[in-house]
C-alpha cells in the first residue's frame, strides 16, 4: 500500500513512543535490540556509504530499508518480529531502531514521551543537520524545569501590517493612465481587474504575532545575558560591569589598568553590527558576540556561551596585512566553532593519549573554578568548571554547563565507544589539539605545529 510502509529508524532526540491501532488492519513490526543498535548502524554504512558521508545521521531520514533475513545471514543481527492488532499498544525505547507496514486499512495513533531516565539520553542525542525542519529538544530547559531554575518565559507582542493587496490597489497616485504598448516579442500584462474594497467592504487589518523570550531579572554584564558565578566581573568605562573573559573575546574592548585596578574600555565603540548579531547556543541578542575566524563562517557566540558550545579559542600571533599589503604578526585571538575546529584523529585513542605527559602535566594545574573543554570517546564536546582536582586519583570532579549537573572525569580516558555512561567521557583538556584554560581562566597559547 502506498506511504503504508516506515522505513529503519530511531524517534527524534531518541524520545520513547507509544502507537496503539484504534480499528482496521494490524501492523507488522521489525525492531533490533538496543545492544545491537551500533551494529546496525554500522551495517547500514557499510550498504550505503555515499549516504553515510553526506550525513552521520542518514537513517534519521527515514528512507533506507533493509531485509531482516539479510541483516540475520550475512551481518548477524537478529531482528525481533510482532504483528500489532487493533486495540492494542507498541512502546519504542531510545536506541531501539525499528520499521514495518500497514497490512491493510486502520486508524492508528503515535506520539513521543519521555521519562526522567530519558535526559540521559538527550543530552548526547544528535540530529541530522541537512533537514532544515529536523525535530529538537533542548534538555538544559528542561532540567532546568526540574530543578525550580528560572526558565525563558514568552509572551505575545503584536502589530499591525497591512494588508498586501491594500498596498498594491490603493495606492497614492492615478490609476487611470493607459497601459503602455508592449514589445514586438510579447503582449501587454491585462490590468487587474481585482475588485476595489469599500471600506465598508474592507476586512480588518492583519495582526501579526511575534514570540519575543523574556530576559532574565538579572544581567549583571554589559556584554552578555548570562549570570555565571564563576566569571570575574570588571568595571567599564560607561559605569557598568562586564566579565573579564567578554571583554577579551569582544574585538572592540579592552582590558586596562588604573589605580591598580583594571577597567573594561571602549564599550560603547562596539560595532552596532555587531551587537545586533544572534548567539547560536543561547539565541539572544543581548550583549556582543564574536564570529567564527573561518573564512565564510557565519556562526557567533557569547564570550560566556563558548565553552559549552564546544569553540576552541586559541591565543598566540596572528598574521596581519598592513594597507601597503605588508605581513607582520600581532597579538590575536582565533575562534573555531565546533565545526571547524581542529579535529582530533582517528588513530589518537585512550593509550595513545595516556603516554602523552604534557597531558598529565597541564591537568594537574588545573584548579577549583576552572572552565574546561571534555568530549566523549567519538562523541560531542562539551564543558564544565572544575569542582574537586582529585591529582592522587587522577580524576576531577566537574560542573557541566550550563546544567550544573555534577560528574566524574578521568585524567585517563576511556576506551569505551558507547557515550550513554558519565564515567565513559574523556576530558578534553587532556589533549593537545584542543583548548585549555589556566587557573586565571584566560586561555594559554597552543604551540605552533610543524
Amino acid at each position: 500500500m502506498w506511504k503504508a510502509t516506515f522505513a529503519w529508524h530511531l524517534e527524534d532526540v531518541d524520545l520513547y513512543s507509544i502507537n496503539y491501532i484504534h480499528f482496521g488492519a494490524p501492523k507488522q513490526w521489525y525492531s533490533i535490540s538496543q545492544e545491537d543498535a551500533r551494529r546496525f548502524e554500522a551495517a547500514m554504512r557499510s550498504v550505503w556509504p555515499n549516504d553515510a558521508k553526506n550525513c552521520d545521521q542518514f537513517l534519521r531520514h527515514k528512507t533506507y530499508l533493509i531485509s531482516p533475513s539479510l541483516l540475520q545471514s550475512q551481518y548477524n543481527i537478529r531482528v525481533n518480529r510482532l504483528v500489532h492488532h487493533e486495540g492494542e499498544f507498541v512502546i519504542t525505547f531510545p536506541y531501539g531502531y525499528h520499521s514495518g507496514y500497514n497490512l491493510g486499512y486502520n486508524c492508528a495513533e503515535s506520539v513521543n514521551f519521555a521519562t526522567e531516565s530519558w535526559l540521559d539520553y538527550g543530552r548526547v542525542a544528535k540530529k541530522c543537520n541537512c533537514e532544515a525542519d529536523s525535530v529538537w529538544v533542548d534538555v538544559g530547559d528542561i532540567e532546568r524545569k526540574l530543578r525550580g531554575e528560572r526558565t525563558p518565559e514568552y509572551y505575545e507582542e503584536t502589530e499591525e501590517e497591512d494588508d498586501e493587496d491594500e498596498d498594491e490597489d490603493d495606492d497614492d497616485g492615478p490609476t487611470d493612465l493607459p497601459t503602455p504598448p508592449g514589445s514586438d516579442k510579447g503582449k501587454p500584462k491585462p490590468r487587474s481587474r481585482k475588485r476595489k474594497r469599500d471600506e465598508k467592504d474592507a476586512k480588518p487589518k492583519i495582526k501579526r504575532v511575534r514570540i519575543r523570550i523574556k530576559a532574565p531579572a538579572r544581567e549583571p554584564c554589559v556584554l552578555c545575558p548570562n549570570d555565571n558565578a564563576y566569571e570575574e566581573l570588571l568595571p567599564t568605562d560607561n559605569g557598568q560591569q562586564a566579565h573579564r573573559r567578554c571583554a577579551m573575546y569582544t574585538p572592540e574592548t579592552y582590558i586596562t589598568v588604573e589605580d591598580g585596578k583594571e577597567k573594561v574600555c571602549d564599550v560603547t565603540n562596539i560595532d552596532k553590527a555587531r551587537l545586533e548579531l544572534k548567539c547560536n547556543y543561547c539565541r539572544s541578542k543581548r550583549g556582543a558576540v564574536f564570529q567564527c575566524s573561518q573564512k565564510k563562517c557565519t556562526r557567533a557566540y557569547h564570550a560566556t556561551c563558548a565553552a559549552a558550545a564546544g569553540v576552541q579559542v586559541d591565543v598566540g600571533k596572528v598574521p596581519v596585512f598592513s594597507e601597503d599589503g605588508t605581513e607582520y604578526t600581532d597579538d590575536g585571538i582565533d575562534f573555531r566553532c565546533r565545526f571547524h575546529r581542529i579535529k582530533r584523529g582517528k588513530h589518537v585513542d585512550g593509550s595513545v593519549l595516556e603516554e602523552n605527559t604534557m597531558i598529565k602535566k597541564h591537568a594537574l594545574k588545573l584548579i577549583v573554578g576552572d572552565v574546561i573543554q571534555m568530549q566523549y570517546y567519538q562523541g560531542d564536546i562539551f564543558a564544565g568548571t572544575i569542582v574537586e582536582n582529585r591529582k592522587s586519583e587522577q580524576t576531577m570532579l566537574v560542573d557541566i554547563l550550563p546544567r550544573g549537573v555534577q560528574m566524574d572525569s578521568g585524567i585517563r580516558p576511556s576506551q569505551f565507544t558507547t557515550p550513554n555512561s558519565i564515567t565513559e567521557c574523556e576530558t578534553a583538556a587532556f589533549s593537545p589539539s584542543q583548548k585549555i584554560e589556566d587557573h586565571d581562566s584566560r586561555p594559554t597559547e597552543r604551540q605552533p605545529e610543524g
